[in-house]
């Protein structure tokens, strides 16, 4: 317990540290700062504001994960609806084994995180122009959260390797997906293979569309 608190607070400091550096007005549950206004029920470890932008940081250590799971959630959702809200889990170093279960959510939210940014990464490479790049980041994105689905769904085994053509065509055949969304997927992954193989020049609209649809396959997986 003393190890776990001593590891917080040292991130905590750094934070304080970083963000202060940066010009950015930092709130933290550490003695001498003022604590972070509650979001919903829960207070988060460490808020930074500079403008219009916000940062919201929770820290715990993987064995925290099944306990806050909830906090964790609502304050990525939170962050997640409003413009210039970013959420950042910051994991610690912990010695403990982790039970099975904590080693599933530990997974689960790391993995949502990564598939969070992969989105944003995205978006703002569309946002600079550089459509074919970011085409190619949604791709690599939904294949990963098509597979996570196709494994949720128990449509096939997590240790099983199979191509993404037979995957989306098990995920039809078992019906978790539709024929439309059957249909999109193929036309994205056409496009896909064209910008690879024959430096094909994607256009604004498209690109849009892929983010929509990858997104609303994120929140549904």
């Amino acid at each position: 317990m003393k190890d776990k608190k001593y590891l917080e607070k040292r991130k905590l400091r750094e934070l304080i540290k970083e963000y202060s550096k940066l010009g950015y007005e930092v709130f933290a549950n550490y003695k001498g700062y003022q604590r972070p206004e509650a979001i919903g029920n829960f207070v988060p470890d460490f808020v930074a504001k500079k403008g219009n932008q916000i940062i919201i940081v929770e820290i715990a250590t993987k064995r925290d994960l099944l306990s806050q799971s909830k906090k964790i959630e609502h304050l990525s959702k939170y962050a997640d609806k409003k413009e210039n809200v970013r959420f950042d889990l910051i994991l610690t170093n912990p010695k403990p084994r982790l039970s099975r279960r904590e080693k599933e959510i530990s997974n689960e939210i790391l993995l949502k995180e990564i598939q969070k940014h992969l989105l944003e990464g995205s978006k703002e490479l569309y946002k600079k122009g550089h459509y074919e790049s970011s085409y190619l980041m949604l791709s690599i994105l939904l294949e990963n959260v098509l597979r996570k689905f196709a494994i949720k769904n128990k449509v096939v085994d997590i240790h099983r390797k199979i191509s993404i053509m037979q995957l989306i065509s098990l995920l039809l055949e078992n019906g978790k997906i539709s024929k439309n969304n059957f249909a999109s997927i193929i036309k994205f992954l056409k496009y896909r293979d064209k910008i690879i193989h024959e430096s094909y020049k994607i256009d604004e609209q498209t690109l849009r569309e892929y983010i929509n649809f990858v997104s609303y396959f994120i929140k549904r997986a």
